[in-house]
């Protein structure tokens, strides 16, 4: 008798974690649903709207947390590529960095501890881990030329290359966007005349030479960000 309750008390607990792991992933999967729902609504805004938009930056960590976790993998993850591979997102990312590129203040720095940039860099290191798996986002970026606006995005003055020495937000924001070129011409090289139009070697040379010169010298003290 006690060896018969044994083994009914191990099959109920037996349920009772597979219910467990069912009722996870279903909360899961309700999660991401939403959060997918969410993205679409947010890339059918307008910059502005979506700055305002109090779930933006919620929804945007989430889509970069996955998309991390996606880059430790061998395989990619369809559903997570399909949610960017869009037209919408890809205008929307293209606004975003155009609405950067224009930002006027006083001081170019003060823009690095703006909403407006710590949203983007969300989103924008989401793209960086998706386009690492994923050749056609990259053709997708290629035809509404990001990697112009990429570079013109990087060779703004608040972006040097000693600005990135000092705030960790500016190294961020270059470095995905170095990293989604790279992809780019990895995964589209007819693009490489486009590189050489937009003055790529000059930006880019620029951000290597002065890694090389600050690894021989002492750090600065700066302002990490």
């Amino acid at each position: 008798m006690p060896a018969e309750m044994n083994s009914i008390s191990s099959c109920d607990a037996s349920e009772d974690e597979e219910r467990e792991v069912i009722s996870n992933i279903e909360s899961e999967m309700t999660k991401r649903n939403s959060n997918a729902n969410k993205l679409a609504e947010i890339f059918a805004l307008t910059v502005e709207q979506s700055i305002r938009n109090p779930s933006t930056t919620e929804v945007f960590t989430w889509l970069r947390d996955l998309s991390t976790s996606m880059t430790c993998r061998t395989t990619r993850d369809p559903w997570l590529v399909n949610l960017v591979d869009t037209d919408e997102c890809v205008s929307f990312y293209k606004n975003y960095i155009e609405y950067l590129i224009s930002y006027d203040l006083a001081s170019n720095l003060k823009i690095l501890n703006t909403r407006p940039v710590h949203t983007f860099t969300k989103l924008h290191m989401a793209l960086w881990n998706i386009t690492d798996k994923s050749p056609e986002v990259c053709c997708r970026l290629t035809v509404s030329n990001i990697h112009r606006v990429l570079f013109e995005f990087i060779n703004r003055p608040e972006l040097t290359a000693p600005t990135c020495w000092c705030f960790r937000r500016a190294r961020t924001l270059v470095h995905c966007s170095i990293g989604i070129l790279h992809n780019i011409i990895n995964h589209s090289p007819c693009v490489r005349r486009d590189y050489r139009r937009f003055d790529a070697v000059r930006i880019l040379v620029a951000f290597t030479a002065d890694a090389t010169i600050c690894k021989k010298r002492p750090r600065m003290s700066c302002d990490c960000r």
